[in-house]
């Protein structure tokens, strides 16, 4: 009973048996236990090549049928013919043309050890019953029957097994090709080697850090690093720290229980418990002020948190993906950042370089932006007026590629069907390019990138202030009042500031109560 070809093996057994026992066929009914509790029957007959299943009461029919072999006189020994009280009930369960057999059966149970694994029928040819003789024949089958069966469905479990994991390397594979990730591929454009990094780190699951300047696609790299690992099937939670009020933050993360603090009328479930078994992507981790600091820490390193109001501890598994565009190297040096939370956060580290320090991505990275918006909106694939292309390779983009999409979908917006693009840029803060210094330094990509003057980014560089040069808070002040002054002061909606910036309205308002920028009171909301 090596070959695992069951209904051939029956066939073979019935025509050995045929020379001395009046056996018409037989069907062995298997009994595997399913993951959601379900008992799936596996029906294996010999006269037919292919098995069947049903997924009737089976649970019933399990354990009466048990019932019946144990009270009979010997364990596991089952003669049924039409005069059976349990024909009927048997015969609805196993056969499909629901009636009782004119021929009688006997009935063959089959356990390993207290496990039951399912029942072997053997049809009578004659319309007697089988002999004394003839049964105790069927009983030595016992044994070899037990073991057929029990190693037939560890064969199936293995099967199914080998086609989960096909099926999940085909879907690994899709992830790693480029159709997976088309969002991705636009930001990255040109950036192979940080391709290549996002899947080497999402393989292993550490703690990642990702700097980069505002509008460069860190959340997009934490989802794609989250889509290629192992967590894949479990939640992404992703959360704004800056965008959290100070006196909100812990009950936000960690959860509170019921009676906690005023308000606090039932037990509320932080973004790390949300994020159990999955990746929990800190954005802005730089804006955490100093005691969240403490206990993010803690989570780190004991993998555990404390709801509000709560003394025990809660359990949790959850990746942690941080990012940020400020200057965590400067924070620790002024105390304002803690060094052992930054270690902990950069076990890996993803450095994306601003727009314009990679120039010559453009042309993708324009093309594949305007095929999208020309998708989202039925359009077809619009080109750019002449010197277009001049004006983008000689503009600073301060709001990286974020600012290019916006750039050209209020081009796609103002321009006439059919008409080529012409772009406009919010020019405040624009540097020259002899100010453009590369961000690369001797150190490869590990090195922590920092800003410093205009917002370029510079290994452990402080923040300085040239003449004639504004600071990167300066300059994104400028930017955002360029960005409120074309939505004639909306925040919200589909033509607000907000939509525009691809920022929550709540988050765009933490911004720009942060730098300064008083709303005018006619401006609309």
């Amino acid at each position: 009973m090596k070959n695992f070809n069951l209904p051939q093996c029956l066939e073979l057994l019935r025509e050995y048996l045929a020379e001395t026992v009046s056996v018409k066929n037989i069907r062995l009914l298997a009994y595997p236990i399913r993951s959601n509790g379900d008992i799936k029957v596996l029906i294996i007959r010999s006269e037919q090549e292919e098995s069947s299943t049903f997924l009737g009461n089976v649970q019933n029919h399990q354990k009466r049928l048990i019932q019946a072999l144990e009270s009979c006189k010997v364990k596991g020994e089952l003669i049924v013919d039409q005069a059976h009280p349990v024909a009927q009930w048997y015969a609805e369960m196993v056969d499909s043309e629901r009636k009782v057999p004119t021929l009688p059966w006997y009935v063959l149970g089959l356990w390993d050890e207290d496990r039951f694994l399912g029942e072997c029928r053997f049809t009578c040819s004659k319309e007697d019953i089988f002999t004394p003789e003839e049964c105790e024949l069927i009983e030595t089958l016992r044994p070899v029957l037990c073991i057929a069966l029990n190693n037939y469905q560890q064969y199936l479990e293995l099967q199914e097994a080998r086609t989960e994991l096909l099926r999940e390397n085909k879907r690994l594979k899709q992830a790693i090709s480029s159709d997976e990730a088309p969002e991705l591929r636009g930001i990255l454009g040109g950036l192979r080697h940080v391709a290549e990094r996002i899947n080497m780190i999402a393989a292993h699951d550490v703690s990642v850090l990702i700097t980069g300047e505002t509008g460069t696609g860190k959340e997009l790299v934490a989802r794609r690093i989250h889509n290629l690992s192992y967590r894949c099937s479990s939640p992404f939670i992703a959360l704004n720290c800056g965008a959290i009020p100070s006196t909100l933050i812990d009950s936000e993360l960690f959860g509170h229980v019921k009676g906690a603090f005023t308000g606090a009328l039932q037990n509320h479930k932080g973004y790390f418990e949300r994020a159990h078994g999955g990746t929990l992507f800190l954005d802005e981790v730089g804006e955490l002020p100093a005691d969240a600091q403490v206990r993010l820490l803690r989570v780190l390193q004991e993998g555990e948190i404390v709801p509000v109001g709560s003394t025990t501890p809660v359990k949790i598994n959850t990746r942690i993906i941080a990012a940020t565009n400020r200057n965590l190297y400067d924070m620790m040096r002024n105390g304002t950042f803690r060094e052992d939370l930054f270690y902990r956060l950069r076990v890996a580290h993803i450095f994306l370089p601003p727009l314009r320090q990679r120039k010559e991505d453009l042309p993708d990275l324009v093309y594949y932006i305007l095929k999208s918006l020309a998708r989202k909106y039925e359009l077809p694939v619009p080109e750019l007026a002449e010197g277009e292309w001049e004006k983008l390779r000689r503009y600073d983009w301060p709001g990286n590629v974020r600012e290019l999409q916006n750039v050209l979908l209020e081009a796609l917006i103002s321009t006439p069907h059919g008409m080529p693009l012409k772009v406009n840029f919010f020019q405040s803060g624009r540097r020259g390019q002899e100010e453009q210094a590369d961000a690369f330094v001797p150190g490869g990509e590990s090195a922590v990138m920092m800003p410093v003057a205009g917002g370029s980014f510079r290994a452990g560089v402080p923040v300085v202030e040239e003449e004639g040069c504004l600071n990167s808070d300066a300059m994104m002040a400028a930017y955002y009042k360029k960005v409120l002054d074309m939505c004639h002061g909306r925040i919200k909606g589909e033509f607000g500031a907000a939509a525009k910036l691809g920022v929550h309205p709540s988050t765009l308002r933490f911004r720009l109560k942060k730098l300064g920028i008083l709303e005018p009171r006619n401006r609309k909301k």
